[in-house]
């Protein structure tokens, strides 16, 4: 009988769609608090395990101290190998440090899995060693050697044991297997406390590696007193009344379609929503296998055909990532056929505590997937996508997307995410046919508080690879994350958009001078129909003008920006200044908004036009439109409007404030919007001085004339100082 289990190191949907928006994907949004939500989840999750955590009830109840097992391990291990002579002796020996049936019972267990190899050689040959004495002797074993041997140990020691042959879920084993003969097994059923418990003598001590038949010795703790779920998953008796009741109605073909499961499942407390072990890929010979896990670990999985016996991992067919505690497997299968899906956790233990070593790992779960389409799917780049739970711990977690496989019909996607204060994020994206070549151009990167928006334009239809780097404070940037873009459509534009090193986060002056922009939490602003604006506050600086320029996004040339541009400023409360760009934008494409402060750069804006303005742009200006906000405050004047002002049928009356200061000579002027002076201008505004409190501006635009320029001047005739123009109104007929 065979029964080896096989080694661990052995080869082993689509977020949302897009809506009026084209500019981005409307996916399932997690968002900021979504994402600290997972981060408490996660700190939930990952507990400290000691082994006994790991322990069934059953099995804690009977070994609720670990440290005399870990002594009784440590005499069976260094047991003369002398003893074996005498198999009464031997047994004497060993039990000696015992002092209840359970501890007899552990060190007997224990001396076999360290001293017993599997007869891999004998098993080949078709007569491995299965008599307890020929084991003993000859120090190796088939699985019927092991169990022979537990029993006879057992029957010196007085301790009731009972052997069961079966099918197992082992090496040659998978999930729907059509010959279970060639799954024949020995296990035993040890009782202690009047009940009983499962045990695998041979599971416990190693495992043979099916790829290259060799036996590696490795004690696994989970086959010594057995959780019972796991247990019955993987063993079947040939004669039912050789089990626990559990397992008394169970059918040979129920067992045999149902998933394998490891004893992982357990220590990880994973909960499946396939319960069908044979599961069948969609027309596209993919599909999507959920897991639930309550405890925080790692995983790892092996795709196998069994086109080459199950042997040889495919590589690279499947990815995994997070969402909250639930892990999803994207599975491609790289062509029709019947394929095997293994995979493994791995949970770090408290070392302290630890039997041996400080980590747990072994097989999780296995399901057999059928591929009956003819598709077939190149390999991916990486088994991981999306945000891993220590990254999301340390603060970096996607805030945009819930799935890393993002599908798109248009060419652009944003894809954001949370980054910790002092950590730092980079990305990089590649094509599917050339993963490790950077696509330039094609990606601009903006900061912002809290968190990083990475902006794609993608040049055609296909499959993208985007890797994202992250660094918490060390200068070191470690990969951690990938997301891959399905582009189905077709791109507007297949030359490079985004020039290189172009920083789309605010620049130092910008924090200085305490700016907020109020109408956009980003740096992008999307027109319609190629309108659009800004506004940004700060508190009243003196001789400290903003000027706003717009530029093509791969161009330097300013010709056109006075046109495209109408900014002007106006004061809120608190002395607050708020400046307000409007955007008229006459052909589609990518635009740089500049703000300069001082003529320092202190802040980029992409701005996307889809569609251009199909009617008259801004009348072009060397400067900004609205108040003199110095000399206002000089004169101690306000004005409540606009600096685009709606005239009309021609007529409108605009009221000026007077301060403190009433001894005022205000002069207005109407010239052509784009500053030329017009004598039939002349009688076309008038400033009422009758109100002690305002100075009222009367307005009557001339019948041919739909757009003109207020020009505003002001006079202190008290201190004899004269002033230059104190500001500049756009007025449009209506």
């Amino acid at each position: 009988m065979g029964g080896s289990q096989q080694s661990r190191h052995t080869a082993g949907g689509t977020d949302g769609g897009h809506g009026a928006n084209p500019y981005f994907i409307t996916s399932v949004k997690p968002g900021v608090q979504a994402m600290k939500n997972q981060r408490q989840l996660y700190r939930k999750m990952d507990k400290e395990l000691t082994l006994v955590d790991t322990f069934w009830e059953g099995k804690k109840s009977l070994m609720k101290d670990f440290e005399p097992f870990k002594l009784l391990d440590q005499h069976a291990i260094k047991t003369p190998s002398h003893l074996k002579g005498d198999m009464t002796g031997l047994v004497q020996h060993l039990i000696g440090p015992a002092k209840n049936p359970t501890q007899k019972y552990r060190v007997l267990f224990r001396w076999i899995a360290e001293n017993i190899a599997y007869d891999v050689v004998g098993l080949r040959a078709g007569a491995g060693v299965s008599t307890a004495q020929e084991a003993l002797q000859r120090g190796v074993a088939v699985c019927g050697g092991y169990v022979d041997l537990l029993k006879k140990f057992c029957e010196i020691a007085e301790l009731q044991f009972d052997s069961v042959n079966g099918y197992d879920k082992g090496a040659n084993y998978y999930v729907g297997h059509d010959n279970l003969d060639s799954c024949s097994h020995a296990w035993g059923l040890i009782y202690l406390g009047g009940k009983p418990f499962y045990c695998d003598p041979t599971w416990a001590a190693g495992n043979v590696s099916k790829s290259t038949n060799t036996y590696t010795k490795e004690w696994r703790e989970h086959w010594f007193l057995a959780e019972p779920n796991h247990f019955e998953n993987t063993h079947l008796p040939n004669d039912q009344s050789e089990t626990t009741s559990r397992q008394k109605d169970q059918s040979l073909e129920s067992w045999n379609l149902s998933p394998k499961i490891g004893p992982m499942m357990y220590v990880m407390k994973v909960s499946l929503t396939q319960r069908e072990g044979v599961l069948h890929a969609n027309e596209k010979n993919e599909i999507d296998i959920n897991l639930k896990m309550e405890v925080l670990g790692s995983i790892q999985h092996f795709l196998t055909s069994k086109s080459t016996d199950f042997k040889e991992d495919i590589g690279y067919q499947v990815m995994h990532f997070w969402k909250d505690n639930k892990i999803t497997l994207h599975v491609r299968l790289p062509g029709p056929g019947t394929y095997k899906l293994d995979v493994y956790a791995t949970k770090t233990l408290n070392a302290s505590t630890a039997s041996e070593g400080s980590e747990m790992h072994d097989k999780l779960v296995t399901y057999t997937i059928i591929g009956q389409s003819a598709k077939r799917n190149t390999p991916l780049n990486k088994r991981r996508f999306g945000s891993l739970p220590p990254d999301v711990l340390k603060g970096f977690a996607c805030v945009s997307h819930t799935k890393p496989i993002i599908e798109t019909s248009t060419e652009r996607v944003v894809i954001e995410y949370s980054c910790p204060k002092d950590g730092d994020l980079l990305a990089k994206l590649s094509t599917e046919n050339q993963p490790t070549v950077a696509l330039k151009n094609r990606m601009y990167h903006e900061r912002l508080k809290g968190k990083h928006a990475f902006h794609i334009h993608l040049p055609r239809a296909g499959w993208y690879y985007v890797y994202f780097h992250n660094d918490p404070k060390s200068g070191q940037y470690t990969q951690f994350a990938v997301f891959m873009i399905h582009f189905t459509g077709q791109s507007s534009d297949t030359n490079p958009v985004f020039p290189e090193g172009i920083k789309w986060n605010p620049l130092g002056i910008y924090y200085e001078s305490n700016v907020k922009c109020v109408s956009h939490k980003s740096s992008y602003i999307r027109l319609t129909k190629g309108e659009g604006s800004l506004a940004i506050t700060r508190p009243f600086q003196s001789n400290c003008p903003l000027k706003f320029t717009l530029n093509d996004i791969n161009s330097d040339k300013f010709q056109k920006s006075s046109q495209l541009i109408f900014a002007h400023s106006n004061f809120g409360k608190n002395d607050l200044e708020k400046s307000s760009v409007s955007l008229r934008i006459d052909e589609a494409g990518f635009y740089v908004l500049h703000l300069f402060i001082r003529q320092t750069l202190a802040m980029r804006w992409l701005v996307v036009c889809s569609k251009g303005y199909d009617g008259d742009l801004f009348p072009p200006s060397d400067d900004s439109w609205g108040p003199s906000w110095d000399d206002f405050k000089a004169l101690d004047l306000s004005m409540t409007c606009d600096a685009m002002v709606n005239i009309p049928n021609g007529q409108h009356t605009l009221k000026l404030a007077l301060g403190k200061k009433k001894n005022l000579t205000i002069v207005g002027k109407l010239v052509e919007a784009n500053g030329r002076e017009n004598l039939s201008y002349q009688k076309a505004v008038r400033v009422d001085d009758s109100d002690s409190k305002f100075r009222d501006i009367v307005i009557n635009l001339p019948d041919e004339v739909n757009e003109a320029c207020l020009e505003l001047y002001g006079c202190d005739k008290s201190s004899g100082n004269s002033f230059p123009r104190i500001g500049k109104w756009l007025l449009i007929r209506k």
